[in-house]
């Protein structure tokens, strides 16, 4: 694959779109209305702006998610019980369970689940190391430098705290684009009727289609154009404090800071401005 450079204007047109309703994997929850629905409402739109059909996809291996990530986390130069001890020592699990029943701890719940893991039997290497390699030169192999994957964020929007803990194969959905090196971002699809949040992911191989999901996905936030906020009928429902009566709507003097100094948003075209210094700010 050819070396991608930064790029300053890209066009919908130009950009392959596909997705996967779910992970496959059985230990993880199935994926709820709401997020069905949000992720078919960014298919549909996505079709309709780009003037070409998207592909729905599917990659067995993504049902090893979660095994995958435990897998590489073992990998990781740094040794966990000694990084939470400040390396002056180790943390055991054992001491410092019967602390946190009690309110006494210096350590989160998750922190103590993680070392317990750590305890597990391991992933074994071989079938670890192969699967992951077939799985990113698959997904390589489908989006090329100018494809888009939309996959679903999570199987159901935010949930209760510390729920997690008890659903922990959830977490493949998004620990899977660590595991494979490859970019995404998260794009807010508005509330479901809980008023609680949803949304996808735009995941990617290259710089260039990473930057048209993020852009564009701000574009149907906002719909900038040079700083200016217009009401319309925009993809994504990002829902600043405070503005949940209004549904989809939200203030735009939320996004004053970014509006017009970085991207010039246009229906089919999206162009950045600015230095890549300014956007690390």
């Amino acid at each position: 694959m050819a070396e991608t450079k930064f790029p300053m204007e890209v066009t919908l047109e130009d950009v392959s779109f596909y997705y996967m309703e779910s992970s496959g994997d059985p230990r993880a929850s199935s994926i709820n209305q709401a997020m069905q629905q949000a992720l078919f409402k960014a298919v549909s739109h996505f079709r309709e702006l780009s003037g070409h059909p998207i592909q729905k996809v599917t990659f067995p291996e993504m049902k090893y998610s979660f095994r995958l990530w435990r897998y590489w986390m073992t990998k990781e130069p740094m040794v966990f019980p000694e990084e939470l001890a400040n390396r002056e020592g180790c943390v055991s699990p054992f001491q410092e369970l019967p602390k946190l029943l009690v309110g006494q701890s210096d350590f989160t719940l998750a922190s103590l689940l993680r070392l317990f893991n750590d305890m597990l039997p391991s992933e074994k290497a071989p079938w670890a190391e192969k699967t992951t390699k077939t799985l990113l030169a698959k997904i390589v192999a489908k989006l090329g430098d100018n494809g888009v994957l939309l996959y679903p964020s999570h199987p159901t929007s935010a949930s209760y705290h510390y729920s997690s803990f008890l659903r922990p194969y959830n977490f493949g959905y998004w620990a899977v684009f660590n595991v494979l090196h490859l970019p995404v971002t998260q794009v807010p699809m508005g509330l479901d009727r809980d008023g609680l949040p949803v949304g996808i992911q735009l995941g990617t191989y290259l710089l260039i289609t990473f930057i048209v999901g993020g852009c564009k996905g701000i574009n149907n936030m906002v719909n900038m154009n040079i700083g200016t906020y217009t009401e319309g009928d925009h993809l994504c429902g990002l829902v600043a404090p405070g503005y949940r009566s209004r549904g989809p709507g939200f203030d735009p003097k939320h996004f004053q800071n970014l509006s017009g100094k970085h991207w010039v948003c246009n229906k089919f075209k999206l162009s950045l401005v600015g230095t890549n210094e300014e956007l690390l700010e």
